[in-house]
């Protein structure tokens, strides 16, 4: 029962992003399924059993797999994924990724660093495809800095919590969401976040049983740390 509960969330965050492809595609039911038919099958399987999640008649056997491999594809994924598993910072990734699953306490925070091009976000990408069930991939930008809308859109949009006009009350719906299933958050150009996402990284390991990776430029997080009090205190925690 404990098995079939858990695929079922899997299956969930899956579609979340398959809708949200449709969504920022602006395509209807038929078109999306018409469009995506490898994956999500019909225009009746995808409108009347994946989004309304019919679990009576959903074979999770069946639809894990090709939302699995639907996802990873977008995502990047390629059949030369085994290449990437020999690079050093992927094999980085991936021992700091397995580090965080045995803390039990609140040191669930790791940073990769790495400059440009060295692969930061191929190796949370590749991470994010290996645990694929129980892991989130979120890419910064410069609209996040210290922006909590933004970032808490960001993640509510992710994991299926819902989003309102209120930053605040979004996040707080983020972190609801999360203590029923807490996950793996990977972050990208967590820099780009500023000192806010910090904090609310902190809230996130203080409040939940997630653990996040931040990949970011060591210079940017040299910044953080010699920045305004907050900004290193936070930092430092």
């Amino acid at each position: 029962m404990e098995k079939v509960q858990t695929d079922r969330q899997e299956l969930d965050r899956l579609i979340v992003r398959a809708e949200q492809l449709q969504k920022a595609n602006g395509l209807t039911h038929s078109q999306f399924a018409a469009r995506y038919a490898d994956y999500v099958g019909s225009h009746k399987s995808w409108e009347y059993r994946l989004i309304k999640r019919d679990w009576d008649n959903l074979k999770l056997s069946t639809w894990l797999p090709r939302l699995r491999k639907f996802i990873a594809e977008l995502d990047g994924a390629s059949q030369g994924v085994a290449i990437f598993e020999t690079l050093p910072i992927v094999k980085h990734a991936d021992y700091l990724f397995h580090r965080l699953q045995t803390r039990a306490n609140d040191r669930r925070c790791a940073i990769l660093p790495g400059i440009q091009g060295t692969g930061k976000t191929l190796a949370l990408r590749y991470v994010q495809r290996a645990n694929i069930s129980n892991t989130i991939f979120l890419s910064a930008n410069e609209t996040w800095k210290d922006s909590r809308m933004r970032i808490a859109t960001a993640l509510a949009t992710a994991i299926g919590a819902t989003t309102v006009s209120s930053a605040s009350q979004t996040f707080q719906n983020a972190l609801e969401t999360l203590k029923a299933n807490p996950i793996n958050i990977l972050i990208d150009e967590a820099h780009e976040g500023g000192v806010l996402l910090m904090k609310l990284v902190k809230t996130i390991i203080n409040e939940t049983n997630c653990r996040v990776m931040l990949a970011q430029y060591p210079t940017a997080w040299r910044r953080l740390n010699n920045g305004a009090n907050d900004a290193y205190a936070e930092a430092q925690q």
